[in-house]
């Protein structure tokens, strides 16, 4: 399997948390008191696309790789591991 695309297939890989915005700020909790930097937003900005797209390509390849009946069984699933 690709690099790096092992830990969706099986669910480990959890995704990177969202983001809350307060005030014009950006936190990676409600709870936070201290705002992210701008080079730590972009950081995980990055994470959280890099987990989609990995996502993605583990649904791909699922998809490309079971029959049709199958595929109209799983196509609702929220995640590659659930898939």
């Amino acid at each position: 399997m690709a690099h790096g695309l092992h830990g969706h297939l099986v669910g480990t890989t959890l995704k990177p948390s969202s983001i809350v915005e307060k005030r014009g700020k950006f936190y990676l909790s409600a709870d936070d008191t201290v705002p992210l930097t701008d080079e730590a937003l972009e950081k995980h900005k990055t994470s959280i696309d890099s987990w989609d797209q990995k996502e993605a390509q583990v649904c791909e390849l699922i998809y490309n790789t079971v029959d049709s009946a199958s595929f109209l069984q799983i196509k609702g699933e929220k995640t590659a591991a659930a898939l």
